[in-house]
């Protein structure tokens, strides 16, 4: 009978290892399959922050060119502010000047 037991506790003991290195076995796997999930989304990151950086360089190139074009404009502004002053002060000066010549002419 202690014989028999014994063999019992040995089946029960190598069903139990069985089962502990199915156990190992399966979260082996398990940590396998996170480990590939992780690089992938690792490797997702990297084309994405490639991406972004190569946006930003273009973003930044497009903003310098149009930083450029902005002075310009100012420029541009900045004359016609200069012009449009000019121009009325001339037509002030002519319509005085007409005046005067009104005047001389009466005289």
């Amino acid at each position: 009978e202690e014989k028999a037991s014994l063999q019992s506790a040995r089946v029960d003991l190598g069903n139990a290892g069985g089962t502990l290195r199915e156990a190992i076995a399966s979260q082996s796997e398990g940590w396998v399959r996170r480990v590939d999930d992780l690089e992938r989304a690792r490797k997702l990151a990297d084309q994405d922050r490639t991406k972004l950086m190569t946006e930003c360089a273009d973003l930044q190139a497009r903003l310098d060119g149009m930083t450029s074009e902005l002075s310009a404009i100012q420029d541009l502004e900045g004359r016609h502010r200069q012009q449009t002053s000019d121009r009325r002060r001339l037509a002030d000066e002519s319509s005085r000047l007409r005046e005067v010549n009104g005047a001389l002419g009466v005289l």
